[in-house]
């Protein structure tokens, strides 16, 4: 890791900072950007302020990755404070632990080490999996440390006492400053013992020992334990922290499919959870996680869940805003007078962006940092101090590019009647009719498109193309019912909803029939490589980023990790998984295809990807394989988005030329 020494950086008032900040023009006519445009890392991923707001400390894009710097407001000084190493570990977040310490997480890739064996350990069987661990170090960059001590282990098992997850912290202390309260899987590989964790001389003191089913701790702001959850026989159960004591508590009417969530406890009382409460959406609630008492609905949608990041006060935990997506992405305020001024703050930048997310705030609400973006506008990212009334632009995304192209919301009517929503993304200068198209399902698959701008198709819209993003069912978002609806579904129902959509936007004429292709990542790829061989008369190409081939595979892995069972009964059962899987349809493959995959990838494994490029190659099919070395499943380092970009450009300019 290295340390800069502290240089000056500007500080401007909007009115004087942002006059030609701006062009609201989508891509011009001509050539459109290189694709290093797009490829650009958002420039700020993640960012705190000090308790009086006065610093912040956050992960800033710089040379291609997300380096820890920390800005002082007062005299305008910023430190390069950390700089990760893509080879060794990459930082996921940073957080002010007191008003002088910062606590960052890494994560990294572990790998099968020299003379260990497959199968050595009861969990992660070949060691590759992604492990987290927490920084320490002041604000001046003294006194570096890496927390939580390493366990006096035998040599090649310290995989079997160190734990896997080192960076669940349970609650900041802020009356404790010192100290930070966190879960360590460290006595028993499966179930966390919670530890209060001195970020000063590393000393770990034991708060209660482990428990048989819990899985995750919660805690309130002061550092006491009140909650716990976890399984039994894969059914969520729940625990009270009465007087040390553990009562199981009944989580079976705020469930749904998944187990509520607790997402921080409430100032007034209770905790805020994210529940069903006997719904078909998923809601959020004040509730008594003890016994189960609703004390207050906060948001409960009928046709939405309200899954999303809700953001409390630094200063006492309370809710100010719930961030959720609809059709489009949501704020529901909790705090009217906050939410009066982030919008003020979002009506001063040029270009009149329609969304402003609240990152980071001070213990007083005086000091903020806001995100703005839509209505084709490049994110801008502003430090703003209310007593002051001064406003900073501190960054702004996607510099090379004139403007962005924001997805329209479209309803898809599938076969059965099941309507499927849908983001279309068009280019800008050029008549919707009869384009060449990228169908582009999302990954997961149980998970979701928002219809906020995203770099893939972006580039592809500057270069011609129409992108069609099916919500197939099997989504997240949308209620139980369409989420359950595309369990044991892969490569069938959740398959012919992307071919369904394909129909509708032929019957629009937004698509030319006879240019069509497949895009994805992960289960998105999963979903191009099956179209390859299940429609190939229908498509010139296919392209699948880190894209799962084998499901047999698939399962074998998730059996290795905790609950994985859970998610292994989605796909479908042993006989079904081999009809469904590329790996084994290679032969019905009719068109070429594309996959890249980085080789530390620890979501979808690298060998679906190589064993599928071996089976192709045996079978004489047309295709090109790209590896990334110290690539992960999100292409977290510039340089990847740049390679996968520029293959994607000239395989489509080969197989689907505008």
């Amino acid at each position: 890791m290295r340390r800069s020494t502290a240089h000056r950086w500007g500080r401007r008032a909007v009115a004087a900072a942002l006059t030609d900040w701006l062009s609201q023009a989508a891509f011009a006519a001509g050539e459109p950007p290189p694709a290093e445009a797009f490829a650009e890392l958002p420039p700020i991923a993640q960012i705190d302020l000090s308790p009086d707001g006065r610093r912040a400390v956050m992960l800033r894009a710089l040379q291609g990755r997300y380096q820890v710097v920390v800005l002082d407001f007062a005299d305008g000084s910023s430190r390069l404070l950390m700089a990760s190493d893509p080879e060794q570990f990459l930082f996921n977040w940073c957080r002010w632990a007191n008003p002088e310490r910062i606590v960052c997480s890494i994560r990294s890739y572990g790998t099968l080490r020299a003379g260990q064996m497959p199968g050595q350990f009861r969990r992660y069987r070949d060691g590759r999996t992604v492990f987290t661990r927490l920084l320490a170090i002041d604000a001046d960059g003294s006194d570096q440390l890496q927390l939580v001590p390493e366990a006096v282990t035998r040599p090649g098992q310290e995989l079997a006492w160190n734990a896997r997850d080192q960076d669940t912290v349970l609650s900041w202390l802020p009356d404790a400053p010192d100290e930070i309260l966190i879960q360590l899987a460290r006595e028993d590989r499966i179930h966390p013992t919670p530890y209060r964790l001195d970020i000063y001389d590393n000393r770990l003191q034991r708060v209660r020992r482990h428990h048989g089913t819990v899985a995750r701790w919660y805690a309130d702001r002061a550092g006491d334990l009140r909650f716990g959850a976890g399984y039994r026989d894969l059914v969520p159960v729940g625990f009270a922290v009465r007087d040390n004591d553990l009562v199981e508590v009944d989580v079976s009417g705020a469930a749904g499919i998944r187990p509520p969530y607790l997402a921080g406890y409430a100032p007034e009382g209770g905790a805020y959870v994210f529940a069903n409460q006997g719904r078909d959406t998923r809601g959020l609630y004040r509730m008594n996680p003890a016994t189960g008492e609703v004390l207050e609905t906060l948001l409960a949608d009928p046709v939405y869940d309200a899954d999303g990041t809700l953001v409390t006060a630094p200063g006492d935990g309370r809710a100010l805003v719930l961030y959720h997506t609809r059709d489009k992405p949501t704020a529901t305020w909790f705090d009217d007078a906050l939410a009066r001024r982030v919008t003020a703050i979002r009506d001063a930048v040029p270009g009149k962006p329609t969304r402003a997310r609240l990152m980071a705030a001070d213990d007083a609400l005086e000091r903020l940092v806001v995100r703005t973006d839509g209505n084709g506008t490049r994110p801008g990212y502003f430090y703003y101090d209310h007593g002051a009334r001064n406003l900073i632009r501190l960054a702004e995304g996607y510099a090379g590019l004139p403007g962005l192209i924001e997805p329209r919301h479209v309803t898809i009517p599938s076969r059965d009647g099941t309507p499927i929503p849908a983001y279309l993304t068009l280019p800008p200068d050029r008549a919707p009719e009869k384009l060449p198209t990228l169908v582009l399902p999302h990954g997961g698959p149980w998970s979701r498109d928002t219809g906020r701008p995203h770099y893939w198709e972006q580039f592809l819209a500057s270069r011609g193309y129409a992108v069609l993003q099916p919500n197939f069912r099997g989504s997240s978002g949308y209620g139980d019912r369409y989420l359950a609806a595309g369990f044991e579904q892969w490569g069938l129902a959740m398959q012919d909803d992307l071919v369904d959509a394909l129909d509708w936007s032929i019957r629009e004429n937004v698509t030319d029939p006879e240019r069509v292709c497949f895009l994805g990542g992960s289960y998105g790829g999963y979903a191009a490589l099956v179209a390859a061989y299940q429609i190939p008369d229908r498509l010139r190409c296919a392209v699948s980023f880190a894209g799962v081939s084998d499901l047999d595979g698939v399962a074998e892995r998730w059996r290795n990790f905790r609950f994985g069972e859970l998610s292994v009964a989605r796909i479908q059962d042993g006989e079904a998984r081999r009809t469904h899987s590329p790996l084994h349809n290679v032969d019905r493959v009719g068109v070429p295809l594309l996959l890249v995959h980085g080789d530390v990838d620890r979501s979808a494994m690298v060998e679906q990807s190589r064993d599928l490029a071996d089976a192709l190659q045996a079978a004489g099919k047309p295709f090109r394989y790209v590896e990334q070395a110290n690539g992960d499943h999100f292409l977290s380092l510039e340089a990847h988005r740049v390679e996968f970009l520029t293959a994607l450009e000239a395989f489509l300019g080969t197989h689907l030329a505008p």
